[in-house]
């Protein structure tokens, strides 16, 4: 018993003597974790540059509405909702075609007047006088071979050989002729001494009274249609199609100036140059 108790000692001192040998651990391989990237070469700057992003609603600065100047049927419409028009361009027409012919009717009068003035200004032609001077000589003649007959129908009268109704009727018919003859001398006097310039003022003022009327046909003419007035800039316009017969200064078609000032608040400097509105006023 003594002996196995000595024995045992024995070995748990030779174990306990004995140096520990640790496991070394293992290696971990550091080239299968690398990363390849690209590197860039890095300057100094003084400001940067950074985009934002608002919601607004962009509403133009101010807002006409053009129209025509007297009423009609709406018959041609140039432009549509979100046109861009240059200044003076045609933007729709009303019919036309009364006015059309009013005035062709008046320039038909004016030339008639105008032709008729000339004539009046130049005199009689040598062959009217010399016509005139012919009636009157004729009817000289005539009025002499009444006289005439006259006197010898009262001759007769005197003696009885013929009634008071056969010498009254030489009576009537030599007054008929001095009474032609003395037209005829009159106007013949009319044509030797050439139109009165009463007459002439007259017609010169009638030929006024057309231009008159012809200028206010143009007027009229150049009032159906609506174009844009402004010289400016261009614009972006709109028109509504109804209604078709527009009454006075019934609007029907509405411009819109390019807008500056953005209804919601947002700093302007953000808002694009080449944006534009076009909104019903």
């Amino acid at each position: 018993m003594t002996t196995l108790l000595i024995l045992g000692s024995l070995m748990f001192l030779k174990e306990r003597d004995r140096p520990t040998i640790k496991p070394k651990p293992a290696k971990v391989s550091q080239e299968a974790n690398i990363l390849a990237v690209k590197t860039i070469a890095v300057e100094g700057v003084n400001s940067y540059g950074e985009s934002r992003f608002y919601t607004g609603t962009i509403a133009a600065r101010r807002t006409s509405e053009l129209g025509f100047e007297q009423p009609g049927q709406l018959i041609r419409i140039l432009v549509d909702e979100g046109d861009r028009v240059s200044a003076g361009s045609p933007l729709a027409y009303l019919d036309s075609q009364n006015l059309e012919i009013s005035r062709r009717e008046l320039l038909a009068q004016k030339a008639q007047a105008v032709a008729k003035l000339q004539e009046m200004q130049a005199g009689s032609r040598a062959e009217t006088i010399a016509s005139a001077r012919a009636s009157v000589r004729d009817l000289s003649e005539q009025l002499e071979l009444a006289r005439q007959k006259s006197q010898r129908r009262k001759a007769l009268y005197a003696q009885g050989a013929i009634s008071r109704e056969q010498f009254d009727q030489t009576k009537s018919d030599r007054a008929v002729l001095q009474a032609r003859l003395d037209k005829a001398k009159s106007e013949l006097d009319e044509l030797l001494a050439g139109v009165r310039s009463e007459q002439i003022e007259a017609q010169k003022s009638l030929i006024e009274q057309y231009d008159a009327k012809i200028a206010t046909i143009q007027l009229q003419l150049k009032k159906t249609f609506s174009k844009l007035p402004l010289v400016q800039r261009s614009l972006a316009a709109y028109l509504t199609r109804e209604p078709s017969y527009l009454l006075g200064s019934q609007s029907c078609v509405w411009w819109k100036i390019k807008p500056s000032k953005p209804a919601s608040a947002f700093p302007q400097a953000q808002l694009p140059k080449f944006l534009w509105a076009a909104i019903k006023g």
